[in-house]
This record gives structure tokens, C-alpha cells and sequence, in this order.
């Protein structure tokens, strides 16, 4: 039997399978709004990974948020774990799915939509498990780099929805704010007061941009601009702050590792910008509404560029571009790839001037 929307009672229940990254929660959140909007009646549930099911929470679209640990427990071949994940496909096939859509396509994702007992399960026809879907689709953007957004999207109109390109979006609540608010007025920043948050940590020491030219731009931000600026990171990434945070002449606010997802998503929400590199944070900012600067290197913003408005990015288009997660060069391993390397502080103390005078 061929699917079609009518195929689908009005009432259904979809789950969307988007698991890894905070960045990829984020850029999923214009599919969760479509599908309600094609389906209103329906039952939209969606599987993440923790920490990540923090970004949908308050989003109107969603009735429910199911978590997974990043790692398999099965992976701990144990008992208990082995029974952990026999229980949690016993429940997902108690839950009488009538559309699994795997926005992941991983090996987990892919189990999970085979597993889930759905009546349809989509998945991306030339995908290596294709063999998990009995609905495969294929996009008009095979083998063309489109943004990330656009590309999921067409999977609905692949399935016969309607579609409309909106942006990623995250809900914050007054409280949140508030608490924020309380938090920033015990380091000295006043309520109201306009501050920027530069969040510079990234995993990989090729995607890294030079300390001193995080620095400089802090600095500069708060010496020329009189702008306060506050300092995040998660936990594991400090000693990057640290790092930065030496080398400079003003003083330090620094919130690193003390946030967790929704109070550093409520410091993004008040603040006037985000310097940044490519990652999670960036889509974070943008989702709230507040202006990024962000920084590429290996990756192309081709795919992952802020959605929005207002947004900079700084990327050196090399012969070489786009090459993460492997790069080419032996310089790239030990911190110094080219396409960093060529983004000036200056160019981007310009663009940080140019955001606040509106241009």
C-alpha cells in the first residue's frame, strides 16, 4: 500500500527520532512545527538524547519528549542494561505508533524505527539502513549542500505536506529569565543592563580559533564598546576560558561550566549578542533571537550557517574547504589550520560594531 497523508488517522501518533548533538535538536525544531501544522490532531512525540530533551521543553508543538542516554546502556552488556532496552522497545511498541520519522539515520535510529512496531517508518532511501524504513524518501537536495533546515523539511513535502521554511525556535519562560537575571546581578551586571556572552569551547583543537584573538575581541568589546561580557562553556571546556580569560586586561565575568542547557539557553535569551564558534551554542543563541557571530572553520556554514537575523559568520573558503571532521594538513592537527587562522580579531570587532549600530 502506497502512503498518503489520508493514510493516517487525524488523531495519529507520530514520533520523530533526532538523536546526538544539541545543535541538531535545534535545526529539527521547523519539522516538529510543520508537522502539527499539516496534522493539528495528532500526537507528536520525539526521541532525544539527555541532555538535549532541555531545548524542547515548553515547545508548543511537542506532546511529549522521550530520553535515551547519549551512550547505550546495552553497550554495558550486563543484565539489568539488557533488560533496560528490552523494556524500552516493550514501551515504544506499547505507545502504537502509526509514523516513525528517523531524522538521525544512525545504526540507533534506525533499530529503533525497525523496533518501534509503527505501521510506517521513514527513513532516507539511499541510506546504508534503508533496510529499516518501508517509507523511503529522497530529497531534490541529494549530493548538493543546502542547509540543514531546508534539507529535513523536504522530507515532509516528500511525504506529501505542505511547508513553511520557519526557524528554529526555543521557548524560555519568565522564571528562567528572571533566575538568569538574579544570577548576572550577584557578578555586577544590573537588571536590564545589556551584556554580550562569548562562548568559545569546541571539541576539536582544529576548529579552534587562536585565545589571543578571543581575547582581543573581549577586551574590545568591554574597553571600546562598554559592554559588559559574560563568559560560557560546559563543564569539560573551562580551561579553554581559562586559556582566554588570562591573556586579557579587563575584567573577568566568567559563568563556564556553572550553567546547565536552560539557564546558559536563558543567559543567551537576555544577552545582546554571541561570539562564538560553529556548534551548539550558536544554534542555541539564534533560536532564542539573539544575534550570533560565529566563527567557521573546517565545517561550511553551507549547512549549519544561524538561521535568522542579524547573524555573522566568518568563513575563509579555501581550496580545501570544507574538510571536518578530518582535516588534510598536519598543521590542522596541531591547532593552526589555514581557514582559522585567516579570520582577523579585527574583522570581527568591526562586525560587533556594525551589529550594535544596527548595520
Amino acid at each position: 500500500m502506497a502512503f498518503t497523508l489520508s493514510s493516517l488517522p487525524p488523531d495519529c501518533k507520530i514520533l520523530v527520532i533526532r538523536l546526538r548533538s544539541i545543535g541538531d535538536v535545534v535545526l529539527n525544531t521547523p519539522v516538529l512545527e510543520n508537522l502539527k501544522r499539516n496534522l493539528p490532531r495528532c500526537r507528536l512525540s520525539v526521541l532525544v538524547e539527555s541532555p538535549c530533551d532541555a531545548v524542547l521543553k515548553g515547545n508548543p508543538f511537542v506532546d511529549d519528549r522521550i530520553v535515551r542516554e547519549r551512550k547505550g546502556s546495552f553497550k554495558k552488556n550486563t543484565l539489568k542494561s539488557i533488560w533496560e532496552e528490552i523494556s524500552f522497545f516493550l514501551e515504544l511498541r506499547r505507545r502504537r505508533f502509526d509514523l516513525v520519522l528517523d531524522f538521525h539515520g544512525g545504526p540507533r535510529a534506525a533499530n529503533t524505527a525497525f523496533l518501534s512496531g509503527a505501521t510506517w517508518k521513514m527513513g532516507h532511501k539511499n541510506s546504508p539502513r534503508a533496510w529499516a524504513y518501508n517509507l523511503r524518501v529522497k530529497t531534490p537536495y541529494d549530493g548538493q549542500r543546502v542547509h540543514t533546515v531546508k534539507e529535513q523539511l523536504s522530507k515532509l513535502t516528500a511525504l506529501g505536506m505542505k511547508i513553511e521554511e520557519t526557524s528554529p525556535q526555543i521557548w524560555i519562560d519568565k522564571e528562567e529569565r528572571t533566575e538568569i537575571r538574579q544570577w548576572l546581578a550577584k557578578e555586577g551586571i544590573t537588571r536590564d543592563e545589556p551584556f554580550a556572552v562569548v562562548h568559545p569551547g569546541i571539541v576539536k583543537i582544529h576548529q579552534r580559533w587562536r585565545p589571543e584573538k578571543m581575547a582581543k575581541v573581549a577586551d574590545h568589546i568591554q574597553e571600546r564598546l562598554a559592554l559588559r561580557v559574560v563568559f560560557a562553556s560546559a563543564g569539560e571546556q573551562i580551561s579553554q576560558v581559562e586559556e582566554i580569560t588570562a591573556l586579557m586586561k579587563t575584567k573577568i565575568i566568567s559563568l563556564a561550566g556553572k550553567t546547565d542547557l536552560r539557564q546558559l539557553i536563558a543567559l543567551l535569551g537576555e544577552a545582546r549578542f554571541l561570539v562564538c564558534h560553529n556548534g551548539g551554542q550558536m544554534h542555541l543563541a539564534a533560536a532564542v533571537g539573539t544575534p550570533v557571530l560565529a566563527l567557521f572553520g573546517p565545517s561550511t556554514p553551507d549547512l549549519f550557517a544561524p538561521v535568522g537575523e542579524n547573524h555573522r559568520v566568518f568563513y575563509k573558503r579555501l581550496p580545501c574547504s570544507p574538510c571536518a571532521p578530518r582535516p588534510k594538513y598536519e598543521s590542522c592537527f596541531q591547532g593552526l589550520p589555514e581557514c582559522t587562522e585567516k579570520i582577523t580579531a579585527e574583522e570581527v570587532m568591526e562586525a560587533v560594531e556594525e551589529l550594535l549600530k544596527g548595520g
